[in-house]
């Protein structure tokens, strides 16, 4: 089990799929462009069944930016 960041834009409900993603910062003035500078983060969303970045299932539930506890998978 670990506790987590929900760094989606969605809300995560216990029992739901989590898979990783690439979260990139947005520019100031919204451009939808990755910026060059400046790392890539790793952020969380829900998944489908069969996606194959899954990394465990929602224990608990957590609204954007509130902490979420997940259970790993193996």
């Amino acid at each position: 089990m670990v506790t987590l960041l929900n760094t989606s834009a969605n809300s995560i409900f216990a029992g739901d799929l989590v898979e990783w993603t690439l979260s990139y910062q947005m520019a100031q003035r919204g451009d939808t462009k990755r910026q060059r500078a400046g790392p890539r983060r790793i952020g969380i969303q829900t998944a489908t069944v069969s996606s194959p970045k899954i990394i465990g299932r929602a224990l608990s539930f957590a609204k954007p930016g509130e902490p979420i506890d997940l259970l790993l998978k193996q």
